[in-house]
Order: structure tokens, then sequence, then C-alpha cells
């Protein structure tokens, strides 16, 4: 299972692996090969949100606005489950209520999986749809469609979950589409000839020491920030941390939330309070937790 650019998407078995994944993961629903030829796979909101894109080239994972576009064309959330799900009950449990799928989205109740130690749940009786919406406070929007009503219920949930998902296709875009060319456009999905200037690789931002004026492609070298303005930022650890200017002094904007040190060794998890009571002290390492012990 890959991105659009062919970078693979991981696989997540284990409960506590998936649970603290901070990159995009699959599954199948109970592990099951089986059901994931029925069902298709279950994400997790990481995955929808990697701009490697987990749907084809000119689709993506639909917004919440696309969703409620669908939503009204099949009468408004309160009736559109109806015309989104298979009918029959091959595959929904009784009493699949209104059921006609007269969308012909053949909505399947593939369940999910959910946080931690809830582990998989409602296959047969539920669908999971994820949008590219993000909610905030570690939740992203998400459809729920079930067997036993018509209403379609609109949520934000928590991004560790893994669900389905559905692409929708885009407007094309047309444009210059190899960023290997000074014509280069990030939103361009269909080739139009443009391309016909090489580009000088090298750092393209400003604000690095690495910085060149003559650079039109960026190639990764930007390494030192000398300064930061507003609307810049910094990846660390994959994460994107918004950055602002303070008097003279630069700041991260967001608290941190790296689960590794510097060189790339990792911060122990810790959970169990007398552990974490018995940490402090310069032979101890060091350790990170959520929230009460709370993903989202």
């Amino acid at each position: 299972m890959h991105y659009a650019n062919g970078d693979d998407i991981e696989h997540i078995a284990d409960t506590e692996d998936w649970s603290q994944a901070s990159g995009g993961a699959w599954c199948e629903y109970e592990l099951d090969s089986a059901l994931a030829a029925v069902y298709g796979l279950l994400y997790n909101w990481q995955a929808v949100d990697d701009q490697r894109n987990i749907c084809p080239t000119g689709w993506s994972t639909p917004t919440e606005d696309e969703w409620s576009a669908l939503l009204d064309s099949l009468g408004g959330p309160a009736a559109a489950a109806g015309p989104m799900k298979e009918a029959g009950q091959s595959h929904w449990s009784a009493p699949n209520s209104g059921a006609t799928n007269a969308s012909g989205l053949t909505v399947l109740p593939g369940g999910e999986r959910g946080f931690a130690t809830t582990g998989f749940r409602n296959v047969g009786t539920a669908a999971y749809l994820w949008s590219s919406t993000y909610a905030g406070t570690g939740g992203a929007i998400s459809l729920r469609v079930n067997h036993d009503t018509e209403v379609v219920t609109v949520s934000a949930n928590g991004i560790e979950r893994g669900q389905s998902i559905r692409c929708i296709r885009k407007p094309p875009v047309f444009g210059c589409t190899d960023p290997n060319f000074s014509e280069y456009d990030y939103s361009a999905t269909v080739n139009d000839g443009s391309c016909s200037t090489p580009g000088m690789p090298g750092c393209t931002d400003a604000n690095y020491a690495e910085y060149d004026s003559a650079a039109t492609v960026d190639d990764g070298s930007c390494a030192t920030m000398m300064g930061c303005d507003d609307g810049s930022s910094l990846t660390y650890a994959e994460h994107e941390y918004p950055l602002v200017k303070v008097g003279d002094q630069c700041w991260f904007a967001e608290n941190l939330r790296s689960e590794t040190y510097r060189n790339g060794e990792e911060i122990p998890n810790i959970q169990d309070p007398l552990e974490w009571l018995a940490l402090p002290g310069s032979t101890n390492p060091g350790a990170w937790c959520d929230y009460d012990n709370n993903l989202t």
C-alpha cells in the first residue's frame, strides 16, 4: 500500500504501535485479509493528511464541504444514508434502514479500528468515512453511516482511529507538473507542456543561511535557520510548527510534540504514574506522555 508517489504507507498490526503512530498507517479489519477484500482497508487520518496524497493523481480524500455537498444532493444528512448504502443484507445487518443505493456509492459497513484498547468494532453495522478536514485538538471530520437509520452523522473523530477512505475526482488544473522546472506549479494535476526552463537546485528559503537567490528548485539543502517572518514554519520530527517573531527572537508558535530526540533516538513513552514519579534524576531517561494518557 503506497501514496500516489509510490512511497509505502506503513502497515501497523500492534495495538500500541497503532495508537502511537505519528505518520500514516493502514491495516485490515481484525487483520483479516478476507475482510479487507470485501470492505477495503482502514487508515488513520495521518495517511489522509500526508502531502504525498493517498488517492491517485487528480483525486483526493473529500473535504467536509465536499461530503456536505454530496449529502445535500441526496436529501440532506437526515435522509442520505439510504441512497448511499448497499441494498439488502448481504453485508449490512438488519434492518439496513432505507437502503436503496440510489446514488451508486455502494457504501459497505467496514467498521473501524478504535482508539487504543477499544480495538476493531462495528463491521456489518457501521461505515466510517474520513474527510480531509482537520477539526482541531487531535480530531478530524468523518461520516458515520449506520445499519439502523437513514441519518448520516458528521462529527470529529480522533485522528488515530482507523477508518475507510473514498476518493473524489478534482477538476483538472493545467500547468507544469515537473518540479525540476522553473515553471513548476504544485497545484497542477495535468501537464500542459509549459515546462520549459530547467530549474536551478538549491535552498530557496531566504530564512536559511544556505539560501541561494539563483535557485528555483528547492533541493532540501536548507538547514540553518537564520530568522523567521510571519507565516514561516519549521518541520521537525514529522510535524510542521508555525513560527512567530517576537522582538528579535524566533519562537515555535505551538508546544513541542516530538517523540524522539534531535539525533533520532526515541524518548520513552511512560503512562504509569509510579514509573513517571521515579524518573527525576541525572541517571534516568527523559519521557513523554499524552495528557491523561489520551491521544485526543
